[in-house]
């Protein structure tokens, strides 16, 4: 499964981006390279996804599917590790192929919306 890597490009408190702010997560892309939710429902483990800040150590969490809303990210502290009820905390805005270069929208709890590029599929 490819690894997707997200640097900051805008956000409300970095709008010039910051490359110390990271997304790392754990992807099936379809044969055209967009997220696979078949294979997130297929697979019965979670789908890895790590948060880098910085002074802030970095942060473990998962991918989810929903149909209805679309790819999330949630992130757990040490004690919710593995938690179902731990709250999302960014929906993924964006339905177009997974490659580098290409700009994804989060909205995150408050509804605030930041801008990341891909930088790396590995």
């Amino acid at each position: 499964m490819p690894t997707v890597t997200l640097v900051l490009v805008s956000g409300a408190q970095y709008p010039q981006g910051s490359l110390d702010h990271r997304y790392e997560m754990e992807l099936t892309l379809d044969r055209d390279g967009r997220a696979d939710a078949e294979a997130w429902f297929a697979d019965p483990s979670p789908w890895p996804a790590r948060r880098f800040r910085p002074n802030v150590p970095m942060q473990e969490g998962e991918v989810h599917y929903d149909p209805d809303t679309g790819w999330r990210l949630r992130f757990f502290d040490d004690e919710e590790a593995g938690v179902d009820d731990t709250p999302l905390a960014a929906l993924i805005r964006y339905e177009g192929r997974w490659r580098p270069g290409e700009i994804v929208t989060l909205s995150g709890r408050g509804g605030r919306e930041s801008a990341w590029r891909i930088v790396a599929i590995s």
